[in-house]
């Protein structure tokens, strides 16, 4: 039985009607429990115990900004935030426990976010984001590890252009997501590599109707990364993520 009383507390302030700024304080509480599995405590390959894991706390900061420039033709939004973790839950599997909740210690994420948006011409929008993140255990039997599915940079490139033709609008449309070398879980064992994927989509609208045509493409570079990495022992084990796939679509809406 947990309870837990939490805050978050916020303030802005409008430099002008296109700009604004914003701090944030928060806490977060997530309730304890028991695994639904039994875990095996004694090597013989058979669940014996059900284990129990305490309540997770954090406190989080955060400043940004958040502008809309140029006549409204360009958006740029940034932060910066650092949050505190109190006995971090984590989910661990292997041979001995299977799939189990557990209390990793505690842990610090700190980093940055921004995002642009960019409308050089009528009917084209140019994309960005980028995020830096240092996410690792700070206290507890883990300390030092980087957090799991944490890669330190990420960001992406994309541009949408809308036109017409034939009576209604063709959009092209295509993205690039990079995500650098991360790990699949808290130990630090199983590591991704960094890996860029590319999807593209061109799809055509009449004016005056209520469907859509479209052709597609996800990972057209045909990237090998994979979605979950492990190793209980056995050798690596581990789930690939979808190689190139192309489709075409036909949307209606009613």
């Amino acid at each position: 039985d947990w309870d837990e009383v939490t805050s978050r507390l916020v303030g802005q302030y409008n430099f002008s009607d296109d700009v604004m700024v914003f701090a944030s304080f928060s806490e977060g509480y997530k309730g304890g429990g028991y695994n639904n599995s039994a875990a095996d405590t004694n090597g013989d390959f058979m669940g014996d115990t059900i284990l129990s894991f305490d309540p997770e706390t954090s406190t989080a900061y955060e400043v940004g900004i958040k502008s809309m420039l140029m006549d409204g033709k360009l958006q740029l939004n940034a932060s910066v935030f650092y949050t505190e973790f109190d006995d971090l839950q984590i989910s661990t599997l292997d041979l001995e426990t299977g799939l189990q909740i557990s209390n990793g210690g505690d842990a610090e994420t700190s980093g940055l976010e921004a995002e642009l948006n960019y409308s050089p011409l009528e009917g084209l929008v140019l994309m960005a984001n980028y995020a830096y993140l240092d996410a690792e255990f700070s206290d507890g039997p883990l300390d030092g590890n980087d957090l799991a599915y944490a890669p330190d940079s990420t960001f992406t490139v994309g541009a949408n252009l809308e036109h017409d033709f034939l009576g209604g609008t063709l959009n092209w449309f295509a993205l690039y997501n990079y995500t650098d070398d991360f790990y699949h879980d808290a130990d630090n064992v199983s590591q991704e590599d960094s890996y860029g994927l590319v999807n593209a989509r061109i799809s055509y609208t009449p004016t005056d109707g209520n469907w859509e045509l479209a052709i597609a493409g996800d990972n057209l570079t045909d990237e090998d990364y994979a979605a979950f990495r492990a190793d209980f022992g056995l050798g690596p084990q581990l789930h690939w993520g979808y190689t190139r796939m192309l489709r075409a679509e036909f949307n209606i809406w009613f």
